[in-house]
């Protein structure tokens, strides 16, 4: 059945193929013509300067004077296409029967010359070698305009499938919030195809060989649309060759393959430029309309990247090959290092592989901020060196796409930052290996639960930016709490440490990212695994007091009872809510806060830097939790120490007991991720009521 669906759609775009190039056919005089005439070289002009010259021109003349149906078209395609670098508002361009009878008066036969040698004369080309030079021609574009066709068939596959994304996310923003029952082929896809990793448990932890993460494995549903582009791509590479015996431009039939394979790679990698910007940008109206987290938009450019590299390959090979059966050793050394086109070329080339291996798994892992930068560097580099190489043959718009893809996204992104405020001052406070940031944007907006924001700060590298989960928003401002791991957030963590400072300037740029609408379930499970609280508190403070029938508990697992004061304002307000039931696991042997009552927890001394008036006057929890402001932690929020909780066994028993349907969102460590969602693919199946994953799982290296 696959192999027919393959064949039908190769049927179809032959057909497409066939008709624009019936439609876009060039003149037939000036593309046979050109073949032959290019060969000549004369005595009384230079190359650039023959389109001024009477014996060049007199050539042309007789060739496409012999054409009645398109001379015309031919001869304004000598002034504007094999002539355009000449000024004709400076210089007058000749009449065709003008340069026609200057030719039949001093021409000479095709027969009669030496092609190897300067012309003084006008030359009569043959009828037999200007069909044959136009059919060679003709064979060339043909498959040129077929390269093009099928590279925009993988931009097409594409948009089908941002198309089909959009209509399902705009279902499910329009729709009531009542979620209808799914039927059985519904829970099926959804069980065998859209929820589960590719193979197994693995999705968001890392694959590793030898102790070292090489790779992450994609969802099921992520891996089959990725593996059918790379065969579409595939398939369109190597079929579909006008190859035929005695070609006048090539010598062998191997030769004319790899010309025309060379040139396939070379278009097909250029038509996907457009895609690998737009799946690049973080601003991508491709994410607004499909609701696509940034991590799948992430894999989706980074196989385009892959694909387009291969395609590139292709063309660099296969154009060695060609220019090594056509030339001398020195011609081959000129056409590629001495030529600017072609030396840019090989440039391009090894730019994008270099990409390529700088983009693994490994290096985005361990050193992220510096593969950032060295990968926006290589981009921008090999983006210049393709222009300057395709700059003589064409398809300059796919260039001019990619280009303005990027640099509406940086401007919107500054646009955003200049929203924010440029000038912001961030109160911030350390609590443990964390930093707690508290900004006031210049423009507020209501931040969505899970949604998140860039932060810039300007004393550490202004130019590098961080993505946090806003926990909420509280008197204007955003509060964002930063675990002290690698990078920025280390040396921030201890600069603020070390000199005690209470204030820093940052710019914030957000916020991004879509929100879940868990308040349609009826049950709703939250699990978060250390600096995860921050997504998943914003999802509780959402849900508290929303729907009294609901039925919402909340999973913390961590380390340190000193991550309490993280969210310790936030964690007094959801307790006052008795739908909502808090079970915190500290899974380290330290017991600090084990006794202590949350009026102590919101201010534990010796591990926070207090950060004005304002986050003093807040650093007591509100009039409606101060009915548990006595409260010990253990019985407010059920603290269980030296504990890890099975999750798989909890969501088998929240779906068995579920009065409706259930929601599971996880944000937290790979491996916590994953064991939620192999639960909620195995639990699909055990009820007649809809079972939904969710997770942020920040896993953007």
């Amino acid at each position: 059945m696959l192999y027919r669906n393959v064949l039908a759609t190769l049927a179809v775009l032959a057909g497409l193929c066939d008709y624009v190039l019936a439609s876009h056919q060039p003149p037939a005089c000036y593309t046979g013509c050109n073949q032959w005439i290019k060969k000549l070289t004369f005595t009384t002009c230079t190359k650039k300067k023959c389109c001024l010259d009477d014996n060049y021109l007199a050539t042309w003349a007789l060739c496409v004077a012999d054409c009645p149906d398109d001379n015309e078209w031919a001869w304004s395609t000598v002034k504007n296409t094999g002539c355009s670098t000449i000024d004709w508002v400076k210089h007058e361009f000749p009449e065709l029967e003008t340069e026609y009878e200057y030719g039949v008066a001093n021409a000479v036969n095709q027969t009669d010359i030496d092609v190897t040698e300067k012309q003084s004369t006008p030359v009569w080309i043959s009828d037999k070698t200007f069909k044959a030079a136009y059919k060679a021609r003709a064979s060339r574009r043909r498959n040129n305009v077929k390269s093009e066709i099928y590279g925009g068939s993988l931009s097409g596959f594409w948009a089908s499938l941002v198309l089909i994304a959009t209509l399902r996310n705009l279902y499910l923003r329009v729709s009531s919030k009542r979620l209808v029952k799914p039927g059985s082929f519904m829970s099926k896809l959804n069980q065998v195809l859209i929820m589960p990793a590719t193979f197994k448990r693995k999705h968001i932890d890392p694959i590793k060989i030898f102790g070292m993460p090489v790779f992450v494995m994609p969802l099921r549903w992520q891996t089959l649309v990725c593996f059918f582009f790379v065969i579409m791509d595939l398939i369109f590479l190597f079929v579909d060759m006008d190859i035929y015996p005695n070609n006048y431009m090539f010598k062998t039939e191997a030769i004319q393959l790899s010309r025309y394979r060379g040139d396939r790679g070379a278009i097909m990698a250029a038509t996907l430029l457009p895609a690998l910007y737009l799946f690049a940008g973080r601003n991508s109206v491709v994410i607004f309309m499909t609701g696509w987290s940034y991590d799948t938009m992430n894999l989706f450019h980074r196989w385009v990247g892959r694909v387009m590299f291969l395609n590139a390959l292709v063309h660099g090979s296969t154009f060695h090959i060609y220019y090594s059966a056509v030339d001398t050793a020195a011609e081959l050394y000129e056409e590629f290092f001495t030529d600017h086109h072609n030396r840019l070329g090989v440039i391009a080339l090894i730019l994008c592989g270099v990409i390529m291996v700088q983009a693994c798994y490994l290096i985005r892992h361990y050193w992220y901020e510096i593969f950032l930068v060295v990968h926006i560097l290589l981009a921008l580099a090999f983006i210049v060196s393709f222009r300057i190489h395709a700059i003589t043959y064409g398809y300059q718009q796919y260039f001019f796409a990619a280009v303005g893809i990027w640099g509406l996204d940086r401007l919107v992104r500054i646009c955003r930052v200049l929203y924010g405020g440029v000038t912001a001052q961030a109160e911030v406070a350390v609590y443990g290996n964390a930093t707690q940031i508290l900004v006031k944007p210049s423009v507020h907006f209501q931040p969505k639960p899970g949604q998140y924001a860039f932060i810039y700060v300007l004393r550490h590298n202004f130019w590098e930016s961080h993505p946090f989960s806003i926990v909420e928003s509280r008197d204007g401002k955003y509060h964002f709490v930063a675990k002290a791991n690698d990078g920025l957030t280390k040396k921030v963590h201890k600069h603020l440490t070390k000199t005690g400072k209470t204030t820093a300037r940052v710019w914030i740029e957000g916020p991004y990212g879509d929100s879940f609408h868990l308040d349609r379930y009826n049950t709703v499970f939250l699990v978060a695994g250390g600096i995860g609280i921050t997504a998943v508190m914003s999802y509780a403070l959402d849900l508290k007091g929303k729907n009294k029938d609901q039925h919402v508990v909340l999973y913390w697992v961590i380390r340190e009872d000193i991550s309490f004061s993280w969210v310790a304002q936030q964690l007094a307000d959801i307790a006052a809510d008795s739908a909502i039931e808090v079970t915190i696991f500290v899974t380290g042997n330290s017991d600090t806060f084990r006794e202590k009552k949350i009026s102590d927890l919101l201010s534990p001394k010796g591990t926070s830097i207090t950060s004005g008036e304002d986050v003093n006057e807040k650093s007591t929890p509100s009039s409606e939790s101060g009915s548990i402001s006595d409260m010990s932690i253990s019985s407010a929020l059920n603290v269980r120490y030296n504990e890890r909780p099975l999750i798989g066994a909890t969501i088998d028993d929240i779906v068995a007991n579920a009065a409706g349907s259930v929601a599971v969102f996880c944000c937290g460590p790979g491996s916590l991720a994953d064991d939620c969602r192999q639960a909620c693919v195995r639990n699909i199946s055990k009820t007649s009521e809809r079972v939904d994953y969710f997770e942020d799982a920040f896993s953007w290296a």
